[in-house]
This record gives structure tokens, C-alpha cells and sequence, in this order.
């Protein structure tokens, strides 16, 4: 009687597990769709709004006299601060969707990834990237690309790294993904343990996203020791 019990009891919490990922599925695939128009959004209504707003000023200071030195000078600034505004836009554009993907393939894409944020950050990146573009179909491509993504975003925002060392390599069956930085670490247990940090959803995010490759993540970090993300991926998995 106890083993019925016990044996429902085990059924009963494979399948809320089974439905509770695939909830967590569903909301990153819509997540996904979000990006996407946000992505658009940007790209052709804001970004292209600022260019008209570019072009007009750049019309106001052509038609100023010599005279009006001042009033030139302050367009001239305005036009070098909507030119930086127009970028970060396109950056953030890029950021968002996942064209960059159409565009250049995910090992190009990846490697775009990794010296965008170099140029924007303080942190030295390494890169050892294999040609992997044909092993994934484009929806494990995006998601690949997400976690990523991800764990860059936590080492600019929490890790106080110097170095940031990105490693993508082929195995015979796998391809391995690895993530290493020399920053402050944290202790994993205490993140998981606060469901509301931000870390922790970080983390939470790219482990389901590692599971709708059929893939695994390994997260080591050590308070002062940095820490090592490593995903192992089935070749040819496709993103469920």
C-alpha cells in the first residue's frame, strides 16, 4: 500500500514537473516573439524617427550664417550625440532580436556578441570559437545565442571581472560551450535559495533554456575564484 502510494505520489511529480516545463517553454518562446517586436519597434519606428530628426537639424545648421557661430556649434554637438543615440539604438536592436543570427550565423554572431560588450565594458575577452553554424537549426540557434546572451549580461552586471575567457568546441557527439571569468563569484546555493534575485532568475532562465536543447549546464563559482558556465549540446538537437 505504501509503495502505491509512493510510486503516485512519484508519477504525480514527473508530470507537474513535466507541465511546469513546458510552461517554462512556452514563456520563452513568447518572450522570444516579444523580442522580436520590440526589435522592430526600435529598428523601424525609433530608429527610423531619429534619422529624420538627424537630417532636419542637419538642414537647420546648413541654413545658419556665419554669423551664428554659437548656434552652429551646438548643432554640430547635437548631431555627434544623435549619431551615438542612433548606434545604441541598432545596438540594442540587435540585442533584442535575433536577425543578427540571419545575418551573420551564430559563430559570427556570438563573436559579434563577445566584442561589442568588450568595447563596451572594462573586461579583456579571449575568444576559441570552431565553425558550428551547420550543427543547429536556427531555432537551438537562438537559444544557444540567448544564453549567451545571459551569462555575459550577469559577468557586466555582477561578476567585477578583469577577464572573460569564451570557449566554443567540438566533441564528437556534443558541442561544448564554456563561459569563464575571473570576477567575484558568488555562492550558488544562496542565489537558488532567493527565487527574486536577480542572479537567480538569470540562472533559472538559461538552465531551462539549456533543457529545451536536451542539454545540460553546469554552473561553477566560488566567492573571490570567478566562474565557469559550461552547456554541453547534442548536435542537431532542435529547440522544443
Amino acid at each position: 500500500m505504501t509503495s502505491l502510494k509512493s510510486k503516485k505520489k512519484d508519477m504525480l511529480l514527473r508530470e507537474s514537473e513535466r507541465k511546469l516545463r513546458l510552461l517554462s517553454s512556452h514563456l520563452l518562446t513568447v518572450q522570444e516573439r516579444e523580442r522580436r517586436r520590440i526589435s522592430m519597434e526600435l529598428h523601424d519606428e525609433v530608429g527610423q524617427s531619429l534619422t529624420v530628426l538627424k537630417l532636419q537639424i542637419r538642414s537647420i545648421k546648413n541654413k545658419l550664417n556665419n554669423s551664428q557661430t554659437n548656434l552652429k556649434e551646438d548643432c554640430v554637438e547635437i548631431l555627434k550625440y544623435m549619431d551615438q543615440t542612433i548606434e545604441n539604438v541598432r545596438r540594442f536592436s540587435r540585442d533584442f532580436g535575433s536577425s543578427i543570427l540571419e545575418d551573420m550565423g551564430l559563430c559570427a554572431a556570438l563573436r559579434w556578441l563577445a566584442e561589442d560588450f568588450e568595447k563596451h565594458s572594462n573586461i579583456n575577452i579571449s575568444l576559441d570559437i570552431e565553425k558550428i553554424d551547420n550543427l543547429f537549426p536556427r531555432e537551438s540557434q537562438i537559444i544557444i545565442y540567448r544564453i549567451f546572451q545571459e551569462a555575459i549580461t550577469n559577468v557586466d552586471k555582477h561578476a567585477h571581472a578583469d577577464h572573460l575567457s569564451i570557449v566554443i568546441m567540438k566533441k564528437k557527439k556534443n558541442i561544448l560551450f564554456q563561459i569563464v571569468d575571473d570576477g567575484k563569484g558568488f555562492d550558488k546555493k544562496q542565489i537558488e535559495n532567493r527565487s527574486s534575485d536577480v542572479i537567480g532568475l538569470g540562472l533559472t532562465a538559461m538552465d531551462e533554456r539549456a533543457r529545451m536543447l536536451d542539454g545540460t549546464l553546469n554552473i561553477f563559482s566560488r566567492k573571490q575564484r570567478g566562474t565557469r558556465i559550461t552547456l554541453n549540446v547534442p548536435i542537431g538537437k532542435k529547440g522544443k
